[in-house]
């Protein structure tokens, strides 16, 4: 198994990368989103920032500090068959 997806510091570590997405257990929100910022990374986090406020509260003078663009928000998958029928009912409401 790649190294790299155990431990996400090495990720972090590569200089080829300059961005990372954080869709992790919300625990680990906050120690890898501190951790990106400072290894110079932006970062797309997927929301909760994390599941409690001392880890929130943890994350804020690091991001106020930091340069790199944090965005948060969820990630959405949704399969072509659900396009279609809503498409489909759209269509047939006109």
């Amino acid at each position: 198994m790649n190294q790299a997806r155990l431990d996400y510091r090495k990720i972090l570590d590569r200089k080829d990368i300059d961005a990372v997405p954080i869709a992790t257990p919300d625990h680990w929100h906050g120690q890898i989103m501190v951790d990106a910022i400072s290894a110079g990374k932006d970062v797309y986090m997927e929301k909760p920032a994390s599941n409690n406020v001392a880890r929130i509260n943890a994350m804020i003078d690091p991001f106020n500090k930091g340069k790199q663009v944090v965005q948060m928000g969820i990630a959405v998958f949704i399969s072509v068959a659900i396009i279609r029928r809503k498409s489909r009912r759209l269509r047939d409401s006109v």
